[in-house]
């Protein structure tokens, strides 16, 4: 009777454990998709109602901008991101700044910059937000389903990997 009770409960707790496995496990990770209208939507300086507006880097020259729409929660506790009531006068002057440089090669990230407009999408095809930068792979997590988190947007993997090598 004991090892039937010792085996039953065995089996009860691995299943258990599986199924949180695979619940923590299970990805999570949105995406962007370039769209040519998101880019229309900065490249003409419009700013949408109903989204929260974040900047990455400097506020000169960020080098990310997002929009996310107030149904989600932005998870901007990682440092990096800074909100912004955005206006016209603000954007107008990024978007100046951004077509001084689009097109250059940036030495300090060893890429050719391009900002480009992109849509934000959860795992499960909702719309999310807004995503114009010059860094095209960022990581978006999302721990539920309405909150969101986008790591700090990075140079692509080869520009980062030829850095290194010319640290040596």
């Amino acid at each position: 009777m004991r090892l039937k009770f010792v085996l039953i409960s065995t089996i009860l707790a691995s299943a258990l454990f599986l199924t949180g496995c695979l619940t923590i496990n299970k990805d999570m990770s949105g995406s962007i998709v370039r769209n040519k209208q998101v880019e229309d939507l900065f490249h003409n300086r419009e700013i949408k109602a109903g989204y929260t507006y974040y900047y990455n880097g400097e506020i000169l020259e960020p080098n990310t901008i997002i929009a996310i729409d107030k149904v989600f929660t932005f998870d901007k506790e990682l440092g990096f991101w800074t909100k912004i009531d955005l206006n016209k006068e603000q954007l107008e002057k990024w978007m100046w700044m951004f077509s001084t440089v689009d097109g250059e090669y940036d030495e300090d990230d060893y890429m050719t910059i391009y900002y480009e407009g992109f849509e934000i999408i959860s795992p499960n095809g909702k719309h999310v937000g807004l995503y114009f930068s010059k860094y095209h792979e960022p990581i978006i997590k999302f721990p539920s389903e309405y909150r969101v988190v986008i790591y700090k947007p990075e140079p692509p993997l080869m520009s980062r990997i030829f850095k290194m090598g010319r640290m040596d």
